[in-house]
């Protein structure tokens, strides 16, 4: 089986997770060549290993890097019936057969109770900038374009009321509008018809976000009305460096925040003191863009990842393909 374009999409740190939550020390490499050929050797030797990793991919293939779009899921325009009605035709996830080039261009479904989620697999190119090279006088920019497996997805979740949608954002080089069409579409086939969404992420589910005790709040935009507008940053951490202390327990995941006070937003002068000044003329802040950096062990592993929250426009970035979905769960749960 060729996993050229699956390796071409995961980083090293996507490689580390596998062998670190399969203890597979061996496995570990120097560069990206390294890993994939130690990896394809292996998988010849150990074919379970390879369906264990199969079942790993799967799992970083609905959370990893990618744009995701939340929103409420209307039951009067979107009804369980009609929807499995329309996805008929398409095959379940459990016949796929997770070859890439078989699978290109393919729609799967999953099926369970007040739950449905359909996902469109690709071979798509991917551009990561490599820099600027002057030539006679002119500056060209240099992009390495790679082959990559890339995902479009929508979850219909009618337990909770709400839809989860998005795709990969692979690559340094891309374009949003293109994708977020190609994505409303998807969504359009698969539902049968023009549906409006209304937005479910609000300033709430930032406000409950950024006081969680296993989260570094990085970066926070809000406003008074519609003309003041501020943003706070703190400055990055090592994050290695707190990881390494959870590994070792010299405290645990509730304990990030008092551990960590100077890469917490909440211990910037100016944030603090444009709450204080909201509170005493009584007026609100309404934040609207959050990034985060959430410490989690739901896999049995101490991991760190990034996110960011843009109310506006309901979404969610996730800048690591290490993330798996238990892990991405473990922050939906916590809000919505």
């Amino acid at each position: 089986m060729n996993y050229s374009t699956i390796f071409n999409k995961m980083t090293k740190d996507a490689f580390d997770k596998f062998i670190e939550i399969n203890s597979l020390k061996s496995l570990k490499g120097v560069n990206k060549d390294d890993y994939k050929e130690k990896f394809i050797k292996y998988f010849e030797e150990n074919p379970h290993v390879e369906i264990d990793f199969q079942n790993f991919y799967k799992r970083l293939e609905e959370a990893g890097r990618k744009h995701f779009y939340l929103f409420k899921l209307d039951s009067e325009q979107i009804k369980y019936k009609n929807l499995i009605d329309s996805i008929c035709n398409i095959p379940s996830e459990n016949t796929r057969s997770f070859d890439p080039e078989q699978d290109n261009q393919k729609l799967y479904k999953r099926v369970e109770d007040n739950f449905i989620s359909v996902k469109k697999i690709q071979i798509r190119k991917s551009y990561t900038f490599l820099g600027d090279e002057i030539k006679n006088d002119f500056l060209t920019k240099k992009y390495q374009i790679s082959k990559v497996h890339y995902i479009t997805f929508v979850n219909f979740d009618f337990k909770n009321k709400r839809i989860i949608c998005g795709y990969d954002s692979c690559g340094d080089y891309s374009d949003k509008r293109k994708d977020d069409k190609e994505l409303f579409e998807f969504l359009e086939t698969v539902i049968g018809k023009q549906v409006k969404f209304e937005s479910l992420l609000t300033s709430e589910h930032i406000d409950t976000l950024k006081y969680l005790p296993n989260c570094l709040a990085y970066s926070i935009s809000n406003k008074a009305n519609n003309f003041d507008f501020a943003n706070f940053k703190k400055s990055k951490a090592n994050f290695e460096d707190i990881k390494r202390d959870l590994v070792q327990q010299k405290y645990s995941l509730k304990q990030i925040k008092e551990n960590n006070p100077d890469f917490d937003l909440q211990t910037n002068i100016l944030y603090t003191a444009g709450l204080s000044k909201a509170i005493d003329d009584d007026f609100s802040l309404t934040n609207d863009n959050f990034e985060f950096y959430y410490f989690t062990d739901v896999t049995g592993k101490v991991f760190y990842f990034r996110m960011r929250f843009d109310v506006v426009e309901s979404s969610i970035i996730t800048f690591s393909e290490s993330i798996t979905k238990e892990e991405l769960q473990d922050v939906f749960k916590q809000i919505i």
